[in-house]
C-alpha cells in the first residue's frame, strides 16, 4: 500500500491497521476522527498532515516511523497520548494547523514529548488563535514567527526551548508566566 483515500463514512482507523507498511501518503482523510492506537506504527511515512477533522489520537500511532520528518497537527485535536511519536528519529519540523485554541498541556503529556528535543523546526498556522501551557517547553528551536492569529501565549510555552529570537504580531493580548523562561 502506498496511497490511502478515506471515505467520508470511515470515522475511526483501527488500532493496528496499518502497522509496519511501506511509504504511505494519505491524500483524502474522509471522515475520520479518531486514529487508534500503533495504526501507523513502524511504517515508511516520511510527512503527514493530520486533518482537522480529527480529534482523538491514541497512542504510539507513530512510533517507530524512522522515515519521519515533518508533521502537520491540528490545534484542535482534544485527546491524544505523549507516545504518538515515539521512536520517530528523524522527526525535527512540526506545524500546528488550523483554527481555534491550542489545548493546555502538563510538563510532559505533549504529543511530541517524546521527540522534543530534535524539534529544530515549529510553525504556527495562521488561524491558531492561542498557544497552550507548556507546548513547545525543552525543544531545539531557534527562531519562530508567531502570527497575527495568535492572541495569547500560556505559560511556560517556550520554556528551556533554545529560541534565540522570536517574531510577535502586534495582535498578542497576553502573555502567560515564565513563557521564555531558561531560553
Amino acid at each position: 500500500i502506498t496511497t490511502i483515500l478515506f471515505g467520508d463514512e470511515i470515522k475511526r482507523i483501527g488500532s493496528y491497521a496499518f502497522e509496519e507498511t511501506g511509504k504511505l501518503t494519505i491524500t483524502k482523510w474522509g471522515g475520520i476522527t479518531t486514529i487508534g492506537s500503533y495504526a501507523f506504527s513502524k511504517s515508511s511515512i516520511e510527512t503527514i498532515t493530520i486533518s482537522e477533522k480529527v480529534e482523538i489520537i491514541e497512542e504510539y500511532v507513530f512510533s517507530g516511523c524512522e522515515s519521519l520528518t515533518r508533521v502537520e497537527y491540528p490545534a484542535t485535536v482534544t485527546s491524544q497520548s505523549s507516545t504518538i511519536f515515539n521512536g520517530c528519529i528523524k522527526l525535527t519540523s512540526l506545524k500546528i494547523t488550523g483554527s481555534g485554541a491550542m489545548q493546555d498541556y502538563t510538563n510532559a503529556n505533549q504529543p511530541w514529548y517524546s521527540v522534543r528535543t530534535q524539534l529544530t523546526t515549529i510553525e504556527i498556522g495562521n488561524g491558531v488563535t492561542s498557544i497552550g501551557t507548556y507546548s513547545f517547553i525543552e525543544t531545539s528551536i531557534q527562531t519562530i514567527e508567531i502570527p497575527e492569529s495568535v492572541t495569547s501565549i500560556r505559560s511556560y510555552s517556550f520554556k528551556s526551548s533554545g529560541l534565540t529570537m522570536i517574531t510577535l504580531s502586534n495582535k498578542i493580548e497576553s502573555l502567560g508566566t515564565n513563557v521564555f523562561e531558561s531560553c
